[in-house]
């Protein structure tokens, strides 16, 4: 496989978000319908202005390589500006499809791809029906994994 070089966040000023997908996703777009299913969602991670590119490039292989879900995004220098979070941190999305009723097995391997990756600190997993609703912040998330765990529990 040919490894395209990965975009830094912090030097991307012409766009708000990056992308990476598997070379297999198909769709009109990286969320084209996946993102439109009531079951798809993300694995939320808060990343430092200092770990910013190296996290991302770590990210953007693994989801190319389909250790994550089908597509992965990442706020940039500019998307910071656009949406600022309150930390000054960017956000990276792991996206995959909630399939906690149906055991949760997606939920479980993305997660634990993320903590063997070593994002040890607490996770949160966010329905994507809740972000085109407009909530954000407290109690808007739909499961969260403690510090190191790999499991998750109803938020």
């Amino acid at each position: 496989m040919t490894t395209v070089p990965v975009a830094c966040p912090s030097k991307t000023y012409n766009r708000p978000w990056l992308f990476a997908e598997h070379p297999d996703f198909s769709g009109d777009g990286p969320l084209h319908d996946f993102s439109e299913s009531e079951y798809s969602g993300k694995w939320l991670i808060f990343v430092s202005p200092g770990e910013i590119d190296r996290i991302w490039s770590l990210i953007a292989t693994a989801t190319e390589e389909r250790s994550l879900g089908p597509v992965s995004k990442c706020s940039t220098a500019l998307g910071k500006d656009v949406h600022p979070l309150r930390s000054g941190d960017y956000a990276i999305c792991c996206y995959c499809l909630d399939d906690d009723t149906a055991g949760g097995e997606e939920l479980r391997r993305i997660l634990g791809a993320l903590r063997d990756f070593g994002f040890q600190h607490t996770l949160r997993f966010k329905r994507d029906a809740t972000t085109f609703a407009g909530l954000y912040g407290r109690g808007s998330v739909a499961y969260v994994s403690d510090p190191g765990s790999r499991n998750y529990r109803r938020s």
